[in-house]
């Protein structure tokens, strides 16, 4: 078994985990004020983490709960977000995902997120394009703000920047056809792949939220920047996503006001 073939396997055990989890009642704690684990995290976590430190023990891992677990001289880092969208999760709204993204030299190699209430697998590997169980996808065509649905996300220190964060969504609202909130950053990145929706922003993201999704808007023929107008990156955790043409619009309208 090859690490994409891995990822693939341990995304999907992962999602058959939240989905024994979902709709019962568990234990819930705050990682902060906002920030909420629960315990299906932690198992859909432990799997993964079983499966790569299995077959792979000599890679580097970067997860949600487990935090930081560097190799001297890996080549190979897996960067895993067992539940992303675990407030929607634990209020038993149907909307949340797996998601793993490998870096190669660091540079991103292989990403999936899985859906599974959904039964929606989003797979990426660089050079051979995005898929949605199987078929290929491209990100839409639409590239005016005023035809666009945008989708954006709040972060967990939203209460100390709310002028900033409401000045954006007030200039979204002037100039878009529209605005979602859907609590799944990964989700949010992969809809974006697939020309479900036109564009998406956020910033204080962590790696994990990011890394499988960004590749998917790349390899399904879109791109990402960081809120500067430069190549996102994980560490900056700030992206604009979907085609050129809308996430320069986005980027000077939105988001430089």
């Amino acid at each position: 078994m090859n690490r994409v073939q891995l990822m693939f396997q341990a995304s999907q055990g992962a999602g058959k985990i939240l989905q024994t989890f979902f709709g019962k009642k568990g234990a819930v704690r705050r990682k902060g004020e906002l920030d909420l684990v629960t315990d299906a995290d932690e198992a859909a976590e432990q799997h993964i983490l079983q499966l790569i430190r299995t077959h792979f023990p000599q890679d580097a891992i970067l997860s949600e709960e487990k935090g930081s677990q560097p190799m001297p001289d890996a080549e190979f880092e897996w960067i895993i977000d067992p539940l992303d969208g675990t407030t929607n999760f634990a209020q038993g709204f149907p909307h949340f995902a797996v998601s793993i993204g490998i870096r190669r030299a660091g540079q991103l190699y292989a990403g999936c997120i899985f859906d599974p209430m959904k039964g929606e697998f989003f797979k990426a590997i660089r050079g051979e394009g995005a898929f949605l169980n199987g078929e290929l996808i491209q990100v839409g065509r639409i590239t005016q703000l005023r035809d666009a649905v945008v989708v954006t996300g709040f972060p967990y220190d939203r209460r100390s920047r709310l002028p900033e964060l409401l000045g954006r969504v007030e200039r979204v609202l002037n100039q878009a056809l529209g605005l979602r909130r859907l609590g799944a950053a990964c989700l949010d990145l992969a809809y974006v792949a697939a020309g479900r929706l036109p564009v998406f922003y956020e910033d204080s993201l962590n790696p994990w939220d990011i890394a499988a999704g960004i590749l998917l808007v790349e390899e399904a023929g879109g791109v990402v920047l960081d809120f500067k107008g430069q190549q996102a990156s994980l560490e900056t955790g700030q992206v604009i996503a979907g085609n050129r043409d809308l996430v320069k619009e986005t980027y000077q309208h939105i988001i430089c006001g």
